[in-house]
């Protein structure tokens, strides 16, 4: 399996639109849906689900997600980060979906604002994506510190907030969240290849959104995961005596 760098994740999401065809909006709905059904299957006893987005794509995810579990008739409480200066237009887009859905959010100015329920909860943490190249600042790296001050467990979107995808040079790690469990869109990132990031990255499940296979087949790259699938290609099995 190819681990491509977080422009190549860009390109094969941009890939996939033009040649599928498909929105952008569709896809980041059908990236969702496969979160949904696995926190549903592996985290379905929960009695709220606390989902933490940016204002970015991943945030869009996030709203994605609260969506479709409220839908499933889970309790979710939404809090809205607004970590960048502009609204992306896939979460503008989710936005209006939640406001029409009639699902209450919050958007958050400290992270004080921020209410754990006494119940068991999960938190879903949708604040960044692979594109984050700088250190959390302020309200961003007070609600990373908010999500880490509690013992429920934290499912991350794609790569867990903080963490940068591609490398990590000058990241401090003062304010990554140390998620439970990382769900990784289509193929791992180079980020969770380094031993020091495996306490923020927990477990890994890598989620088939299917993107294009052309781009996936061509896309250069220096680095590979060997899967399960592929090794067993590769073992010869041996008589007793070999």
């Amino acid at each position: 399996m190819k681990i491509l760098s977080a422009t190549q994740t860009q390109e094969a999401d941009k890939f996939t639109i033009a040649h599928e065809p498909i929105t952008s909006v569709d896809l980041m709905e059908r990236a969702a849906g496969e979160c949904t059904r696995w926190i549903l299957e592996k985290q379905g006893d929960a009695a709220r689900y606390i989902i933490i987005s940016g204002n970015g794509n991943n945030g869009g995810d996030g709203l994605a997600i609260a969506r479709q579990l409220k839908a499933k008739h889970r309790e979710v409480d939404v809090y809205i980060v607004r970590v960048a200066q502009n609204d992306a237009a896939d979460f503008s887009e989710n936005l209006h979906r939640l406001e029409k859905d009639k699902i209450a959010f919050s958007i958050i100015t400290g992270a004080q604002e921020i209410i754990f329920p006494g119940e068991h909860y999960v938190i879903i943490d949708a604040l960044f994506g692979t594109g984050l190249s700088r250190e959390p600042e302020e309200l961003a790296a007070n609600v990373i510190k908010k999500m880490n001050s509690t013992s429920a467990d934290k499912i991350s979107i794609d790569i867990p907030s903080g963490l940068f995808g591609d490398d990590n040079t000058g990241n401090s790690y003062k304010h990554v969240v140390r998620a439970k469990q990382t769900l990784s869109f289509q193929y791992p990132k180079l980020a969770f290849m380094f031993a020091e990031n495996s306490p923020y990255v927990g477990n890994l499940a890598v989620l088939d959104i299917h993107l294009h296979p052309d781009y996936l087949l061509n896309a250069p790259t220096s680095y590979h995961y060997i899967t399960h699938d592929f090794a067993k290609h590769l073992y010869l099995p041996r008589t007793l005596f070999a």
